[in-house]
């Protein structure tokens, strides 16, 4: 896809804006990302592990047709050029990324760990982005800040800690701890896969192995 069509395109569309506010408007959004771990409490694995499958192909669909197809591209940045990341104007968004994550989670660990590391990973990150753009002055790796990692990891384990009062009495509470503590070190490293994909399946991996010992 020539480089042209994509700033030409950028040009007309508002996905430029990266105010405090886009970036709220943006994780406001990404809330919507619960009902993932929500509706994996309720629906059994296998059917669960289908719907994932389904949104998963949607979502990769979305951004293939953004990518190659120049109307639908020019609709979509109409629409979501405001939320949109300068990394995901040519590439996959994070939507599509947490879908894959969740799939793969489901599909590789325990029920517990796939739902907290989810969890994490939502929570934390809308943290992160929040306090680190309103709060952030203390850099670390990258863009990413002293204050926004300190915000990933109190916001997601205190969410996971709330997710086993309410359904998960089986997550040991050492794996919350842990968990939210390895989330956030991979959530603050510069690694070339999205954090969306990179927090929740590495740090399921540690949990699964420490916790369960096998797949």
């Amino acid at each position: 896809m020539p480089e042209s069509e994509f700033l030409k395109d950028l040009k007309n569309s508002t996905t430029t804006k990266t105010s405090l506010l886009v970036e709220f408007r943006r994780k406001v959004v990404h809330l919507i990302a619960l009902l993932v771990p929500i509706g994996y409490l309720i629906v059994p694995r296998k059917p669960a592990l289908l719907i994932l499958a389904g949104c998963a192909f949607v979502s990769i669909l979305l951004d293939l047709l953004k990518y190659y197809d120049k109307g639908f591209r020019k609709s979509f940045f109409k629409v979501f050029g405001k939320m949109l990341r300068s990394k995901e104007i040519k590439r996959f968004t994070g939507a599509t990324y947490i879908l894959g994550a969740s799939l793969i989670c489901a599909f590789a660990f325990d029920k517990w760990i796939a739902i907290i590391v989810i969890i994490y990973i939502i929570t934390g990150d809308i943290a992160a982005a929040i306090f680190g753009k309103r709060f952030g002055k203390h850099k670390t790796i990258g863009n990413k800040t002293l204050e926004g990692s300190i915000a990933f990891f109190i916001t997601s384990y205190f969410a996971s800690i709330a997710m086993r009062f309410i359904a998960l009495p089986v997550a040991p509470w050492s794996a919350l701890f842990m968990g939210a503590l390895t989330a956030t070190v991979i959530e603050s490293l510069p690694l070339a896969i999205d954090d969306n994909l990179t927090v929740p399946v590495l740090t399921g991996l540690l949990l699964q192995m420490m916790y369960v010992g096998y797949f």
